[in-house]
């Protein structure tokens, strides 16, 4: 605990300025500096800082979601979206990987929910994220977690003993009602985007996912040397933050907005990708 609390502007003041400590890699910055590439970010830059601003707390309960537990998730989605383009732009592009990996996720699994409209899904998928949880703390912390489950499910008017029964199987437990894997221990991933009927979105966590898991030699060859790879991270990244973004309400502006961002980016795809 400091002695005395001090407020400082770190960008203005160069002796504390964050940015000493930042190591630039600029060949990373290459694609983005392509004058058309840079007018398309200027673009999106504009939108992404609009979407931010606006109220951050303007209804989106659902009628299935009493506790509003998708719109805390909506403020997780949108700090994921303005740090994932801010990486891009820096050009820390395993990092975009990595973060594009966490939003496909948040895609597959939002769209699961939005599309059964289920109170008793969404709560399952909150105490499964509860339960599941305790495995990586110590028996105290534990035992504290579950007792605050326990306590939820009694307040809730919730039988414990057979939700924890069926919840405690891992993280993707909570979609058993829906996913009936009886040949199976576990409902993978792969599982979850063929029940929403997007098996292609199973192939962009897997391409992804290959940046993330140091042993996929395939994705340690060159991966950001020429402009093709890097349009095919952009494009990833791009889609799935305007596929995420709808998911939830928002303005008819914004809704055009993306359409129009979405046509001018399969342009720019189609010139670099050629």
């Amino acid at each position: 605990m400091p002695n005395e609390l001090q407020i400082f502007n770190a960008i203005n003041k160069k002796e504390d300025s964050l940015n000493n400590l930042y190591i630039e890699n600029y060949s990373n910055t290459e694609f983005q500096s392509e004058e058309d590439v840079y007018a398309y970010l200027q673009k999106v830059s504009a939108f992404l800082k609009k979407y931010n601003s606006l109220n951050r707390h303007h209804t989106l309960k659902e009628p299935y979601d009493s506790s509003g537990l998708l719109d805390r998730w909506h403020l997780h989605i949108k700090d994921l979206v303005i740090e994932l383009f801010n990486s891009f732009i820096h050009g820390n592009l395993l990092s975009v990987v990595a973060m594009t990996r966490a939003l496909i996720e948040c895609y597959a699994y939002l769209k699961v929910i939005k599309k059964e409209q289920n109170a008793e899904l969404l709560q399952n998928w909150f105490l499964c994220s509860l339960i599941v949880g305790t495995k990586k703390y110590d028996k105290d912390n534990q035992d504290n977690m579950l007792k605050i489950a326990e306590q939820y499910c009694q307040d809730s008017g919730i039988d414990y003993a057979q939700t924890y029964s069926l919840l405690k199987g891992g993280e993707n437990s909570w979609l058993a009602t829906l996913i009936n894997k009886s040949n199976k221990s576990r409902i993978s991933f792969k599982d979850v985007c063929n029940h929403i009927n997007e098996p292609e979105v199973y192939n962009d966590f897997q391409h992804a996912s290959s940046f993330v898991y140091e042993q996929d030699i395939t994705s340690k060859m060159l991966p950001f040397s020429f402009y093709i790879s890097i349009c095919t991270k952009f494009n990833t990244m791009m889609s799935y933050i305007y596929k995420t973004i709808r998911l939830y309400p928002t303005t008819v502006e914004i809704a055009n907005e993306i359409n129009y961002l979405e046509v001018e980016l399969s342009e720019l795809v189609m010139k670099y990708m050629d």
